[in-house]
C-alpha cells in the first residue's frame, strides 16, 4: 500500500530535497515543474548531515534504513521530506541552510512569526511550544510514551552508579541547563530536586564534583551506554537498569500565517506520518538512530 501511494504519488511530483541535491524519480510527468516549492530553512550543521546522508540514499526506494550518520536531528529532517509527500501535498519540498548562524530558539520563532512556512526539525509538545502565536503543531512524530532516558553521571561517582532503589533514586539531584525548557518541565512535574545552571559544561562539572547527581540524556549507543566529556575525556554512565519517560512527544511546527503554512500544510504532513508510522518506517529510522533503543526494553522505569 505504502509504494503504490508513492508510485501514485511521484507520478505527478518531484521532490527537492537540497539545493545541491535533487532526488529525481522515473515516470514523473512534466506538470512536475508546475508544482509549487514549499522551502523550509535548517541550521547548517543539520543541513549538511542530510545533504552528506542523501548523497548515496534515497528514502523513497524503501530499502534497508542508512544507519551511518543518523541522529534524531537528521531522522526528523529525512521524515519530513517524505510526510508532505506521501501525505499528497502535491508539492515539492526544498531545505536549504540558514545564511547565518541561527539558534533552536531564533529557528521556531521564524516559524511563529510567519517569516518561514515551516521547520524540518520536530519540537518537544511543551506548555510553551503548545501555546506559540500563530503555530500549528503536527501529529507526534514520536508519541509522549516512546521516548525515555537514562539517568547519567560521573563515571567515578560509585555512591550513584550502585544505586537500585528507586525512592532513592528519586531523591538525586537532577542537573539541567537553564534553557533546557523540556527537561525542566519533566522535572518539576515529577516534583524532583533539581540543579539549574548555566550550560552543558557546567552540568558535567556540578556532576563530577558532587554538587548534583545526574542528568537525564538519551542512551549511547556505545557498547556500555557511555558518552565521553570531550574536555576531560571522562566517562558518564547511565545507572543499570533504569530509565525515565520523558513524557513529551515531538511534532513538526507550521506556520498558520504563512502562505505556504496553514492547516492544509499540518493535514499533509499528518497523512504522511500516519502511512510512515502504520507501515513501521517511522520505527525504523528513530531505532536506527538511537531513540528508540531495543536495550531498554527490559529497564525499570522511574
Amino acid at each position: 500500500m505504502l509504494k503504490k501511494t508513492i508510485k501514485n504519488t511521484m507520478q505527478r511530483v518531484k521532490l527537492s530535497t537540497l539545493v545541491a541535491l535533487t532526488a529525481s524519480f522515473p515516470n514523473i510527468s512534466h506538470a512536475q515543474d508546475e508544482m509549487e516549492t514549499i522551502t523550509v530553512r535548517s541550521h547548517k550543521i543539520d543541513h549538511l548531515a542530510l545533504q552528506e546522508y542523501f548523497s548515496d540514499f534515497d528514502p523513497f526506494a524503501f530499502g534497508p534504513v542508512k544507519k551511518d550518520g543518523l541522529d534524531r536531528h537528521l531522522a526528523e529532517q529525512v521524515i519530513f521530506t517524505m510526510a508532505p509527500i506521501i501525505g499528497e501535498c502535491n508539492c515539492k519540498i526544498n531545505i536549504e541552510p540558514y545564511k547565518a548562524s541561527t539558534s533552536f530558539a531564533r529557528s521556531i520563532q521564524t516559524v511563529s512569526s510567519g517569516a518561514n512556512p515551516s521547520f524540518p526539525i520536530a519540537i518537544f509538545d511543551t506548555k510553551d511550544s503548545l501555546a506559540l502565536k500563530d503555530t500549528l503543531l503536527s501529529d507526534p512524530i514520536t508519541k509522549e510514551d516512546e521516548f525515555f532516558v537514562g539517568l547519567y553521571t560521573h563515571e567515578d561517582r560509585s555512591d550513584i552508579l550502585s544505586l537500585s532503589d528507586l525512592s532513592e533514586i528519586r531523591e538525586l539531584e537532577f542537573v539541567v541547563a537553564e534553557n533546557w525548557f523540556a527537561d525542566i518541565e519533566v522535572l518539576e512535574k515529577r516534583n524532583f530536586n533539581t540543579n539549574v545552571v548555566g550550560g552543558w559544561a557546567s552540568i558535567l562539572r556540578s556532576i563530577e564534583s558532587s554538587r548534583g547527581d545526574v542528568i537525564m540524556q538519551p542512551f549511547s549507543g556505545t557498547e556500555d551506554m557511555s558518552f565521553t566529556d570531550e574536555i576531560t575525556g571522562k566517562r558518564f554512565l547511565p545507572i543499570p537498569g533504569i530509565k525515565l519517560a520523558f513524557s513529551h512527544a515531538r511534532r513538526y511546527m507550521v506556520s498558520e500565517t504563512h502562505p505556504q503554512g496553514g492547516q492544509k500544510f499540518v493535514d499533509t504532513i499528518n497523512a504522511g506520518l500516519k502511512v510512515l508510522r502504520e507501515k513501521g518506517v517511522i520505527e525504523d529510522y528513530m531505532t536506527k538512530a538511537g531513540v528508540f533503543d531495543p536495550r531498554i526494553a527490559e529497564f525499570e522505569e522511574l
